[in-house]
Order: structure tokens, then C-alpha cells, then sequence
């Protein structure tokens, strides 16, 4: 039977895999208004594009949030009976949690999109400014917009993808275990990639959690200068959240 960190890796590649394709599809149809709007309107036309952009991405966030909250509350069960088979679970209970966990959810889609549009306003209008330092005319700076979108996507839509699926997923586990009525007391470990991209800092937060065997549920790991719940904290420092393709599992001590 494959085993609990093999599942979730599994299940949070496939919806990864989903999600690259459509922002970055959206990161191109971005640089193509770009270039539209600056050829029209200036840097007006690029405010406005960015605007749109920000809207679309919202939207593309809420849907990976809601299929990635889903598969983390249904990992968590499949967990806590994996375990322990006499615990029982319903379908309604399960569902009641993921609406519970998507209504906290709600802004933050919001939120992050704010923060990758305004990223994408500021490559945007770097670019302007050195065509404008160059001395180049409107439509090769407009040119300049599209390209620059469009080398930048494949990078940055898997690091959207991957981040904020992290975010949701690990999320999710851990509020849905938090929530449980489970007979034990539930320990949680990091589990890293352990591959020659793995952050040190990773790797280590996850020996430490091994060789205890799991920390508290409500404990922090100590994740370089930061401290977080999971994996993927929202509000996480950025050098251990952005790409992070770490997983939370846990297990269930017996009753001393």
C-alpha cells in the first residue's frame, strides 16, 4: 500500500499539473493586452490590462483552492483511517469541513492575486521604462511587453501553481485533523522532497520531526528563521513558503 506522503505527493502533483497550464495562459494573454494597451492608451493600456489580470487570476486561485482544500480534507480522512480503520467518518462531515476551511479561503484568493498582479505591473513597466531609456518607439516596447510575459510564464505559472496548491493543501490537512475527534492525540511531521532542489532548512525541519516522531498539532516547526504550522503557511517568510513542495502528515499516539 502506498504510503500516506506517497498519496498526498501523488494527488498534489496531479492538481499542479492542472494548474500550470491555465496561469500560464493567462501570463501570456496578459503580455498580449499589454501590448495592445500600450500601443492604444500607453501605460494607461498596461494599468488597465493589469486590472483585468488581477480579476482573472482571482478566479483562477478560487478554483485551485476549492479542488486543493478538497483533496486535503480527503487525505486527512483517508489518513485518520488509515491508521486507526474503526474510526468513523461521514461523507457530510467531510464536506461541512472543506466549506468550512474554503470560507477562510475566501479573501485570500483576493489577496494573492493583488500581489501577483502587482508583480506583473512592476515587470511591465520595468520594460517600458528601458525602452523608453533606449529609445524605442511604441510598438517595439509594446513588442517588448508581449515577450517578456512570454518568457516569463512557464516559470512563474509553475511557481503560482505549486505555492499556492502547497498553501491549500497542507491547509487544509492540518485544519480537517485539527477538527477530528480522534481517539489519540494527533502528532503532525514535515515531510520534505529530499532531492537535490530540497532547501536545507527543509530537509532538516524534517529529520527533527522524524526523529521525534511527530510534534504536537499545535506546535510551530522551526523552519530556518521561521516558524510555521505546516508547510505553505500562509503569511510564511517567503525563502521557505515560494515553491516549497513540502507535505504535512500525521499520526495518532494511543491514549497514555
Amino acid at each position: 500500500m502506498p504510503s500516506q506522503v506517497a498519496v498526498t505527493n501523488r494527488r498534489r502533483a496531479l492538481i499542479e499539473a492542472s494548474a500550470i497550464p491555465r496561469f500560464k495562459s493567462e501570463i501570456r494573454r496578459y503580455g498580449r493586452e499589454c501590448e495592445l494597451g500600450y500601443i492604444e492608451s500607453g501605460s494607461f493600456g498596461v494599468e488597465g490590462a493589469a486590472k483585468r489580470h488581477q480579476n482573472r487570476v482571482s478566479d483562477l486561485l478560487d478554483s485551485l483552492y476549492s479542488i486543493s482544500v478538497s483533496a486535503g480534507v480527503s487525505l486527512a480522512y483517508q489518513g485518520a483511517k488509515s491508521y486507526r480503520p474503526s474510526i468513523e467518518t461521514k461523507q457530510t462531515d467531510e464536506d461541512a469541513v472543506i466549506q468550512q476551511i474554503l470560507a477562510t479561503f475566501e479573501s485570500y484568493a483576493f489577496e494573492q492575486s493583488v500581489l501577483i498582479a502587482e508583480t506583473s505591473l512592476k515587470e511591465a513597466t520595468s520594460v517600458v521604462a528601458k525602452g523608453l531609456e533606449e529609445g524605442l518607439g511604441p510598438r517595439q516596447i509594446a513588442s517588448n511587453l508581449r515577450k517578456v510575459q512570454e518568457n516569463l510564464a512557464p516559470y512563474r505559472a509553475e511557481m503560482i501553481a505549486r505555492t499556492e496548491t502547497g498553501t491549500a493543501l497542507n491547509s487544509a490537512q492540518f485544519q480537517a485533523v485539527e477538527d477530528m475527534d480522534l481517539p489519540g492525540e494527533p502528532v503532525k511531521m514535515w515531510n520534505a522532497a529530499n532531492d537535490k532542489r530540497t532547501r536545507k532548512t527543509h530537509a532538516a525541519v524534517e529529520a527533527q520531526s522524524m526523529r521525534n516522531g511527530g510534534i504536537p498539532m499545535d506546535e510551530r516547526f522551526q523552519v530556518g528563521r521561521a516558524r510555521l504550522l505546516h508547510p505553505n503557511e500562509r503569511g510564511g517568510r517567503a525563502e521557505e513558503v515560494i515553491n516549497c513542495r513540502c507535505v504535512l502528515t500525521f499520526d495518532i499516539k494511543e491514549p497514555v
